[in-house]
């Protein structure tokens, strides 16, 4: 992989942090906290465009004749919102992350949905596309984890006949990619670069005493990571989110715990 390189005019200017969006189908991602933290702080995220991928339904139809394409489409989409030129000091939080994005072809390797050859075909074209594109990871990530049984009812909730279908006939699916966020979780590298949401209680409602309590402890975590580097994952200056500090931001103490306790359970040891 070719070497990515910043110029030092752009080593010079401050960026905009950038928040990357980890979570299942169905687990709350665009409802829950990418849709509020836009309203919140006054941004705009980079969604999936799902619906402009013609792969998606006929996949729920057939999925070892479409997930290839279907994977490919949303790589090759993602690839092209990250290399956009973004002007202006608003957050960018993105909606999944391109690393949750290759969590797909994993679990549908697993399930047997892709052939080796096309999971390697994939892996090595993502690879490809992030050097040519010059594209480094998040500064920041947020981890969104569910039961099962919750995100299985979400998704029954929402009611999405494509989704019903596969939910029906392969439920595990859902599970798998939940665990894969799981995974990700407890062996990301990086720490204090990840906040881990629980989010099997209900963080909608415009007055929701409960998210902001999550959310104010996501934003104490921020401010705590932020305070312990000015640089970005690419090396520039990182810019915070718009919120305000309070006692707790400084507390290193406090920040230990907060991102990695999931009911209870510590994911760093699962």
């Amino acid at each position: 992989m070719s070497e990515r390189i910043i110029s030092a005019e752009k080593l010079n200017e401050p960026r905009p942090i950038k928040i990357g969006l980890m979570g299942s189908v169905g687990v709350g991602k665009t409802t829950a906290i990418a849709k509020y933290l836009s309203e919140r702080w006054n941004c705009k995220p980079i969604e999936e465009r799902y619906v402009e991928n013609p792969y998606l339904e006929p996949f729920y139809e057939n999925q070892r004749e479409n997930s290839f394409p279907c994977q490919m489409h949303f790589l090759l989409d993602k690839i092209d919102q990250l290399s956009e030129e973004r002007s202006g000091l608003d957050p960018e939080i993105q909606d999944p992350s391109l690393e949750m994005d290759i969590r797909y072809p994993k679990v549908h390797y697993k399930l047997n949905w892709m052939s080796e050859h096309e999971l390697d075909l994939y892996n090595h074209t993502c690879d490809a596309l992030i050097a040519a594109k010059n594209i480094y990871e998040p500064d920041f990530f947020i981890a969104l984890v569910a039961d099962p049984k919750v995100i299985l009812e979400r998704i029954k909730e929402r009611g999405r006949p494509f989704e019903m279908k596969l939910l029906k006939e392969k439920p595990e699916y859902f599970i798998y990619l939940n665990d894969e966020v799981l995974d990700f979780a407890a062996k990301f590298p990086d720490q204090k670069r990840l906040f881990v949401l629980n989010v099997n209680g209900n963080l909608l409602g415009d007055s929701n005493p409960e998210r902001e309590l999550q959310f104010g402890r996501l934003e104490r975590y921020i401010n705590i990571y932020l305070a312990s580097t000015k640089l970005g994952i690419d090396g520039r200056k990182i810019l915070p989110p718009p919120f305000k500090p309070d006692e707790n931001h400084s507390n290193p103490m406090f920040a230990d715990s907060l991102p990695h306790f999931v009911d209870g359970k510590n994911i760093d040891r699962l």
